[in-house]
């Protein structure tokens, strides 16, 4: 039996200075990234750089609590023979009904013992972790365990449950109920600000040249290279996140960035 959720305060027994040091770097990206889906994936970055390769999910209920709004996946589950992608939906509900951590077998997708029987089985278990927002479990954070030098999960529970408090502090989840009621009705603001400044630029050609100018792929890779280094510089120039926030690989980024002529 795993142990039940605990209070955010809790300190971690234990903690050395490179979990102070996770925890620094997560509670600064806070200030700076505003999405879940921004922040599970820096966070994974920095958990990646600080344990070693990993494999997380988030996944997230809609508003309607009918769903499950937004998934994203981290890492390469691949490497372990007979991995399944992703986190099975029953699993998800499993946590967010018991709203405590568990550990799954990525193979099987079964609830692990605890401690496990071996330290090859901990090793790729999936931990799950419920996020909770304004006191009520709205989403399920996974990731490998941390510790690998001792059977129990007690240690990486620990770590993971302040981890998941830290990133997701005051993050725009799907279910907060005063989300909606900020959101604007009508055409997303984005859609109208292109719209009306991509306008007043093309307003401004000169139509006895239209025949001679390349307009519309000039204006793709004026906004392309506009997108690209305001994600870089919001990534600060990390190539693999600025690429998994543009739903794009980094060979893809590193050869746009090339033809762009975008410097880092």
């Amino acid at each position: 039996m795993l142990p039940d959720n605990q209070v955010v305060s809790r300190q971690l027994h234990g903690s050395g200075s490179k979990e102070l040091d996770i925890l620094y770097r997560i509670s600064e990206l806070v200030h700076s990234v505003h999405t879940s889906k921004e922040r599970f994936l820096h966070t994974m970055e920095i958990l990646d750089e600080s344990f070693g390769e990993r494999y997380g999910t988030l996944t997230l209920l809609s508003p309607s609590k009918k769903g499950f709004l937004l998934e994203v996946a981290f890492g390469d589950p691949s490497r372990h023979e007979g991995y399944l992608q992703g986190l099975n939906h029953a699993i998800v509900k499993e946590v967010l009904a018991h709203a405590h951590p568990m550990a799954f077998s990525p193979i099987t997708l079964k609830p692990l013992s605890s401690p496990p029987r071996s330290l090859a089985e901990k090793n790729v278990a999936l931990l799950c972790m419920p996020i909770v927002n304004n006191t009520r479990a709205v989403g399920v954070m996974s990731t490998n365990p941390f510790y690998r030098d001792t059977l129990s999960f007690d240690r990486d529970i620990r770590l993971l449950q302040v981890i998941a408090c830290t990133a997701f502090q005051n993050a725009p989840l799907p279910g907060d109920d005063s989300l909606g009621s900020r959101e604007p009705k009508g055409d997303p603001p984005l859609d109208k600000i292109l719209e009306r400044k991509l306008g007043l630029m093309i307003e401004k050609v000169d139509p006895r040249t239209e025949s001679r100018c390349a307009l519309l792929p000039d204006i793709v890779s004026l906004v392309e290279k506009i997108v690209i280094k305001w994600a870089l510089k919001r990534h600060k120039n990390v190539q693999t996140g600025t690429a998994l926030f543009l739903g794009i690989n980094r060979n893809t980024l590193r050869k746009k960035m090339k033809d762009l002529n975008i410097h880092v």
